[in-house]
């Protein structure tokens, strides 16, 4: 709800402590935490999240393609870590998400 209203911080939060309870949406939790903490501009957090999603979750298209584009964004030296997952996602799926890159 707190997302949807636009209180992005406070979402941020209540995702954390979601994704501290654990499973089932460990990842889910964590992947929309870095998303509000990427929109509200607290970067350096969005990149922990989504490195330590990477490290849990290698080859997720969504985390791969997030990661990447706010490592470029922010010139992260995790930047070629992220690229390396990409280019290791099955073609066409690696084009597709290259491209959104670009944009």
């Amino acid at each position: 709800m707190h997302r949807h209203f636009g209180a992005l911080d406070a979402a941020a939060e209540y995702f954390q402590a979601a994704a501290r309870q654990g499973p089932p949406y460990l990842g889910h939790h964590l992947f929309c935490a870095a998303q509000c903490h990427e929109a509200t501009s607290n970067l350096d957090e969005a990149m922990r999240i989504y490195h330590q999603l990477l490290v849990h979750s290698p080859e997720n298209p969504s985390v791969i393609v997030a990661g990447a584009r706010l490592a470029r964004r922010t010139s992260d030296p995790r930047q070629s870590e992220f690229m390396h997952r990409i280019d290791a996602l099955p073609k066409p799926l690696s084009q597709r998400h290259l491209e959104f890159l670009e944009s």
